[in-house]
């Protein structure tokens, strides 16, 4: 009689077991039936951007093409609506007196850059008159020389920028720019930066693009970049 009091004991413990199991299995969530979408998690894709010391170009940068203000667009500030004036009529005699050069001791050093260099009869140290010009090939323009920084008809103003900042290593010689010009040139392949203090002209920047342009100054638009 013991053991089948314990086998009963054991068949309803067994039973109880099951039933437990089931219980749990029911409150379970179903498994998706295969025909229900399948959802991929989107995971964002960061494109590094290359290293550079040079600020980002403005977002308004035009093509070269067709940019440039109207004639007749004016800063409301003397000294660049004069220049603004002299670069677009085209008028180099005017631009000449718009140039404020800097008085500096020629050298007799050789090599590039530095103070310009002593013409025939000058010792060095000897004061002369100059304003930097940089291009391809940068070089001293005398207040003597028959030349200009720029002179072609057909430029047009692309911006003007006030408390301008120059990414460009400056010569003890140079005077401080306080403005920016830039103008696109006639043929739309390039730029001139007119660096300007509150007399004039300090100095002539001729770059190859424009994009090249927003790498060497900044500062605040007083006309933005116009397309």
């Amino acid at each position: 009689m013991k053991s089948l009091t314990h086998l009963r004991s054991a068949v309803e413990f067994g039973l109880a077991a099951l039933a437990l199991v089931a219980a749990m299995a029911a409150c379970q969530p179903a498994a998706p039936s295969s025909s229900a979408p399948t959802r991929t998690p989107v995971v964002p894709t960061l494109t590094a951007m290359p290293a550079t010391s040079a600020a980002p170009a403005p977002a308004t940068l035009p093509s070269a093409a067709d940019a440039g203000y109207p004639p007749g667009t004016r800063t409301n500030i003397a000294v660049l609506d004069a220049i603004i004036d002299a670069v677009t009529a085209n008028d180099p005699a005017r631009v000449r007196e718009l140039t404020h050069y800097t008085r500096v001791g020629c050298t007799t050093a050789e090599g590039l850059g530095g103070p310009p260099k002593c013409q025939a009869g000058e010792s060095a140290g000897m004061e002369v008159e100059a304003v930097p010009v940089m291009g391809a090939e940068g070089y001293a323009l005398r207040r003597t020389d028959p030349g200009v920084g720029i002179s072609a008809d057909g430029y047009r103003l692309l911006a003007a920028i006030a408390n301008v900042e120059e990414a460009i290593r400056a010569e003890e010689w140079w005077l401080p720019a306080q403005y920016a010009l830039v103008f696109v040139t006639p043929d739309s392949t390039g730029a001139v930066i007119l660096s300007v203090d509150d007399v004039g002209i300090v100095r002539f920047i001729h770059v190859e693009t424009v994009d090249r342009v927003w790498q060497l100054v900044s500062g605040d638009f007083i006309l933005p970049p116009m397309r």
